[in-house]
């Protein structure tokens, strides 16, 4: 059985009354009186919370209502704050009896459930209506406030039974309707208009033309800003009509513009001109060569660039010829470190006859060891004789061959009258 909803109340209202019935146990059913009832046994919840109201005050019962078995009640008084703060706005409350008896059987059962100024209700929005709209400063109350807003509502059905008059057929709306063309091409009446406002014209801003002429102005704009940065003030000047009869006159009119240049025409003749014309270029370009190896066709080239030669190129033999240029470089480092510069210039023709000329002839080497016949006769006497050159006292001595000495012989040679050599000659 559902447990019926008795409405919203305001907050502080004296009298929620929650009214439910009682029956027997019997089959059929009759009305039932509730014993052992009192208003402690009355519990009150609020939002679904199971903390109930801590206080009973404010709560009364009648059982049998009117003398009638059966029907009883419940009234609550919201304005009783005894548990203080339970009753407020925005509460939603339940209602049951605990432990009560009927027909002799312990009944335990919610009753019923009430609203105190439910959120988004209709006691929420009139509050919210008389805090915000409906004040005192237009009227004592509601029913002054009321007659003023009655008074304006008749100036607007006033004004809006003249707009009703201004569209009626033949009214001054209605005429200025009628008084719009219906014919075609609207705002192109004016024949000025029409006759630049083409077909074609408005065809261009259709969605298949217009992408296409906006990238084509961007790309003119593009260019133009290029061309801006060097269609410069001072070159536009040059084409005035003060300055470009004047720059026209000063160009030569004689033949071979630019060639007046000695150097340029020395180079630039008629002859090669010539094979720049159309009478010739072609015959020039049909004759190069369209066979393989392009280049080689000229013999002089061919005569040198040989197969030999090339096959020196390829990957078998670059490598070697590279290790052996190699290896010659480095041996043609070495011979640098010792063919220097110095002794070159001994090779270049300012020393080399020089050279050549002071090297002594056979009759001048013959002359000179004539002159020095008597220091050799010394010399191979010395060497018959077994000569020991020795430094003991820097004078010669010698012995016999019986080695008994025949005495320390002091400057037995002389060199150049200067010096004197002391041997110890050993005999």
């Amino acid at each position: 059985m559902a447990v019926p909803y008795y409405g919203d109340f305001p907050v502080d209202h004296a009298g929620v009354v929650i009214p439910f019935n009682a029956f027997t146990s019997n089959d059929p059913s009759a009305s039932a009186t509730i014993t052992d009832f009192a208003n402690t046994d009355v519990h009150i919840h609020k939002n679904g919370s199971l903390t109930e109201r801590a206080s009973s005050s404010g709560v009364a019962i009648d059982i049998d209502v009117d003398a009638i078995t059966g029907g009883h009640w419940i009234t609550i008084d919201l304005s009783d704050n005894d548990d203080a703060g339970f009753y407020v706005a925005e509460s939603e409350i339940s209602v049951r009896i605990e432990g009560v008896t009927i027909d002799g059987a312990t009944v335990n059962a919610f009753v019923g459930s009430f609203s105190i100024e439910r959120a988004g209700g209709s006691l929420a929005l009139l509050k919210l209506i008389q805090a915000a709209v409906i004040t005192n400063a237009a009227g004592a109350d509601i029913a002054a406030d009321i007659i003023a807003l009655k008074a304006e509502t008749e100036l607007i059905v006033a004004d809006t039974g003249e707009l009703q008059t201004d569209w009626h057929d033949g009214g001054r709306l209605d005429q200025l309707i009628d008084a719009i063309p219906t014919t075609a091409m609207r705002g192109t009446d004016n024949a000025a208009l029409a006759s630049v406002c083409t077909e074609a014209r408005l065809a261009e801003l259709a969605a298949a033309n217009l992408p296409a002429d906006v990238d084509t102005l961007l790309s003119r704009i593009t260019a133009a800003v290029a061309l801006a940065s060097v269609c410069t003030e001072g070159r536009l000047a040059e084409l005035d009509a003060a300055n470009l009869p004047t720059d026209i006159a000063a160009i030569p009119t004689t033949a071979m513009r630019g060639t007046d240049n000695a150097a340029l025409a020395s180079v630039c003749t008629e002859g090669r001109l010539a094979e720049l014309d159309a009478g010739n270029l072609p015959t020039d370009i049909a004759a190069i060569p369209t066979t393989a190896m392009r280049g080689t066709d000229n013999a002089a080239l061919a005569s040198v660039c040989t197969e030999g030669r090339l096959a020196e190129l390829a990957a078998a033999n670059l490598p070697a010829d590279v290790d052996t240029l190699l290896t010659r470089i480095t041996a043609a480092v070495a011979l640098a470190s010792i063919c220097t510069e110095g002794r070159l210039a001994e090779l270049d023709a300012g020393n080399l006859p020089t050279d050549i000329a002071a090297i002594p002839t056979a009759a001048q080497i013959k002359t000179a060891l004539e002159a020095a016949g008597s220091d050799l006769d010394y010399l191979i006497t010395a060497l018959v004789n077994k000569m020991i050159v020795t430094e003991a006292n820097g004078n010669t001595e010698q012995f016999t061959d019986t080695d008994v000495s025949l005495g320390s012989i002091a400057a037995a040679f002389s060199t150049d009258g200067t010096f004197t050599t002391r041997k110890r000659l050993v005999i």
